[in-house]
């Protein structure tokens, strides 16, 4: 690689390589204990997608089988008016334009405690504490009046009822029972790298695991391979765009959940973060040639402001190089490089 390679101040990365037999290689940027941590770095909207597959995994398990009937009810408190979505609708806004109440109505629908079970069980280190956007919340939710602090809200939710707007079968739902904190409990997500990129992995090469019905889950898995909205401020699809250029290649099916997070504090410091998890699927040797990873970028606000590029699209841009220009060599660069390589 003639180019320097540089990265944020802060960072983490854990690749899995699926092999031919079945077994996995799995790389650390620096080592294990660092793809172990959970406590150092902030996964944000990154892991949305794992309450969305459980919730398709409840939906599948209570007999729902067709993703595009599947109709939602929140019958939340006497004050509101019950809130009616769709299936379709709820991953779409959850998973792609990234919306919070979307993403806290999975983790109701999922049932917090019963995700809690599954991910204990199955060795993932990854934690939903408490919802996301907590006014609105608590507002839509009627648990206390929206201003009223409360640090240690859980994931109560209403009764939801569930209708196959064919068939009209109706399963009810009973009020969501929130798990225990976990992991970082000050955070209102955690994870480590290693278990964000373990899990999707699980999700597109394992799909047994999870006991979800195929159009559940390739609703799922479809979504995620949808490019995410692009604006003047944000073009999510920076990282994955800039491996697949390295690649020079099409033999990719590419599924991924970014997350961004701004102004963040920590030990009187202030942060933007940049993750990403993804998964690559050969399309000719999809279980001898497929890639898993997460990864975080972690700078200082000060760092973007001192150079002037102080908005999101260059924030992105972090896990291509610190420095954000062309002449560097970032991870997003040099992870597709040692792909195509043969070093990965």
């Amino acid at each position: 690689m003639a180019r320097e390679f540089l990265t944020p101040t802060h960072c983490g990365l854990t690749i899995i390589k699926v092999n031919n037999d079945n077994a996995r290689t799995i790389y650390h940027y620096t080592n294990e204990a660092d793809s172990k941590n959970y406590t150092d770095w902030y996964p944000a909207s990154s892991i949305k997608f794992v309450p969305a597959i459980l919730a398709g995994k409840r939906l599948s398990e209570a007999g729902f089988d067709t993703e595009e009937n599947i109709q939602i009810t929140f019958h939340y408190h006497s004050g509101r008016k019950p809130i009616t979505t769709t299936w379709q609708e709820l991953i779409d806004k959850a998973l792609r334009p990234s919306k919070n109440i979307q993403y806290n109505e999975l983790v109701i629908l999922a049932g917090h405690l019963l995700m809690n079970k599954f991910l204990i069980e199955n060795n993932y280190d990854i934690a939903m504490n408490r919802p996301y956007i907590k006014d609105i919340w608590k507002s839509r939710t009627g648990l206390q009046p929206a201003g009223t602090a409360d640090a240690d809200m859980k994931f109560k939710g209403p009764k939801i009822t569930v209708e196959d707007t064919v068939t009209g079968r109706k399963v009810d739902f009973d009020s969501a029972r929130p798990g225990s904190y976990r992991l970082d409990v000050k955070r209102s997500t955690s994870a480590s790298t290693l278990s964000l990129a373990t899990f999707l992995c699980d999700f597109v090469f394992d799909k047994d695991k999870f006991n979800i019905n195929d159009s559940i889950y390739n609703s799922i898995k479809n979504k995620m391979a949808e490019a995410k909205p692009n604006s003047d401020v944000t073009k999510q699809d920076v990282f994955t765009n800039e491996i697949i250029a390295q690649l020079d290649s099409d033999d990719w099916n590419v599924y991924h959940k970014p997350g961004y997070l701004s102004n963040e504090k920590e030990n009187g410091t202030r942060w933007h973060y940049w993750v990403d998890v993804v998964v690559l699927e050969s399309k000719t040797n999809p279980v001898g040639a497929s890639y898993a990873m997460a990864i975080y970028g972690k700078e200082k606000v000060k760092t973007f402001i001192d150079k002037n590029i102080n908005n999101k699209i260059k924030h992105q841009s972090m896990l291509n190089s610190k420095v954000f220009d062309a002449t560097h060599l970032g991870f997003a660069e040099a992870i597709g490089i040692l792909i195509k390589e043969g070093e990965l």
